[in-house]
């Protein structure tokens, strides 16, 4: 980091954070799995969740627009309710950015269309001797 940078308190704080970064799925764990400590009070765990959830939704983008927040909460239920090797694939695609429910439910019935019924064949052809009908 040049020294320039580290003169400014936002670039400095800009580099930190940039490097200690977490990924959106990682931000989102760690709002959905927190817990209150033993020595926290409810007023302390309440800030903290405001906290670890403005991360979750600053990694997503998603700023002060209510619209946008549903959608994201929409497209993480589906996401969780997706099958693993089908969220996997959703997921990889995703990369960083974030798609609209609409979008994965796309991207999951074309899995499902190409994928999911080769499953299920396979599936019958190895309860069958011979593989066959």
């Amino acid at each position: 980091m040049p020294v320039e940078d580290v003169k400014s308190f936002e670039n400095l704080k800009g580099a930190l954070l940039h490097e200690h970064r977490l990924t959106p799925l990682a931000y989102r764990q760690n709002f959905y799995q927190a817990t209150r400590r033993g020595d926290e009070s409810y007023i302390q765990y309440s800030t903290r969740l405001h906290s670890l959830l403005k991360y979750y939704l600053n990694s997503r983008v998603i700023e002060d627009d209510y619209r946008c927040l549903v959608e994201l909460l929409v497209s993480d239920r589906i996401k969780d309710a997706l099958p693993t090797g089908m969220r996997y694939h959703i997921s990889d695609k995703e990369g960083v950015e974030w798609f609209t429910s609409a979008h994965i439910a796309e991207l999951a019935d074309l899995y499902d269309s190409d994928r999911g019924r080769d499953h299920d064949r396979s599936r019958q052809d190895q309860r069958k001797p011979g593989g066959g009908w």
